[in-house]
């Protein structure tokens, strides 16, 4: 969730110019969140969606 969580605002910040301004993984049922500074558009989610899985499936090393 952590690693992904970096992916999501690495994109967020390449393709829309969005910072992240905050965020926290919690525990269930409380869903976890990343802040941003303005709500997003229901084609700008699907943009952001389709580019961190993109991402995701090409399988791109992970270094911790």
């Amino acid at each position: 969730m952590h690693t992904a969580q970096h992916l999501l605002s690495a994109v967020l910040e390449t393709k829309l110019n969005l910072p992240t301004l905050s965020w926290a993984l919690t525990s269930y049922p409380t869903p976890s969140y990343v802040e941003v500074p303005r709500a997003m558009t229901s084609e700008e989610i699907a943009l952001i969606q389709a580019e961190a899985n993109n991402l995701v499936f090409e399988g791109r090393p992970v270094h911790v």
